[in-house]
């Protein structure tokens, strides 16, 4: 009995110095993993690694790359939850920051952000070309006369700088930059006198695709089957219609909603059948109306 008793009493012993040891292990991994935690915590989101120190800025031609650079530090300045700098490169939104980018610099037409760790951003920027100049009035001043009169009065218009805002437009219609204002036909000239986008901005687009196409389509043709040199086209309401106004001081008024290729046709018919040596006179050519051709001399 007393022997059985000390190897009870023994026993407990070892079964409680087992049970202290593991406990005394799991408070020390425990303890490990805590610190390991804070550590990689404050590595990661408190300390000046992986902080953006370096901002690259490529294939900028007008745009000014410390504009650039000053607008994206800004946008990377102050915390997130009071404590963990949004500078930190892994939580830079390459999609935000590019939208960022084009609302300030509406000359861009893409940006492509690249975070190169542990602390630079590249970003390659393709900036918008212009392929020509519209223009608005600055105020609606009423209604304008028909025929020649209304076609003269417009063109004068257009031609009053302080009457009107110029911009540059790219391949999608977007206005992106002032435009001066300036005469000849290196550079296609547009003014719009259908108010349809009176309120327009910069980075707005004020020509659809299907206009652009027309535009672009009528004056190669114009010019390559015709030879004649446009000077400036005065956009009206789809029944006010296009009219092209050239070098030789007249006017040809199109309809957009009517295939070109059968106006020109019309056109080279009128122009050989009926105005002959006579071109010299003309004031106008209007084609609006189909199977019919409208003409006028000064």
């Amino acid at each position: 009995m007393i022997k059985f008793g000390r190897n009870k009493k023994s026993y407990k012993k070892i079964i409680y110095k087992k049970s202290g040891s593991l406990n005394w292990k799991k408070r020390m991994f425990l303890s490990a993993s805590l610190a390991l935690f804070i550590f990689i915590f404050w590595a990661i989101f408190l300390s000046p690694w992986m902080l953006v120190k370096n901002i690259e800025v490529k294939d900028n031609k007008t745009i000014d790359k410390n504009r650039v650079i000053d607008l994206v530090q800004k946008n990377i300045v102050g915390n997130y939850f009071y404590f963990i700098p949004k500078a930190k490169i892994f939580l830079i939104k390459p999609g935000g920051l590019s939208d960022t980018l084009k609302q300030n610099f509406p000359i861009l037409l893409q940006t492509n952000i690249r975070r190169i760790f542990p602390d630079k951003i590249s970003l390659n920027i393709v900036e918008r070309t212009p392929v020509g100049i519209w223009c608005k009035k600055n105020t609606n001043s009423g209604n304008y006369a028909s025929g020649y009169d209304g076609l003269r009065s417009r063109l004068t218009e257009s031609q009053n700088y302080n009457a009107i805002s110029c911009y540059d437009y790219d391949v999608n219609g977007v206005i992106f930059q002032l435009a001066p204002y300036t005469s000849g036909s290196l550079i296609t000239k547009i003014y719009d006198h259908s108010q349809e986008f009176a309120n327009s901005k910069i980075g707005d687009k004020v020509l659809n695709s299907n206009i652009l196409e027309f535009i672009q389509k009528a004056q190669d043709r114009l010019g390559a089957d015709f030879g004649f040199k446009t000077e400036q086209i005065i956009l009206g309401t789809d029944s006010e219609g296009a009219a092209f106004y050239f070098a030789s001081d007249w006017f040809l008024i199109l309809n957009q909603k009517i295939d070109l290729d059968y106006q020109f046709q019309v056109l080279r018919n009128v122009l050989d059948q009926s105005i002959g040596n006579q071109a010299p006179n003309l004031a106008y050519i209007d084609l609006r109306l189909k199977n019919r051709a409208y003409y006028k001399y000064k």
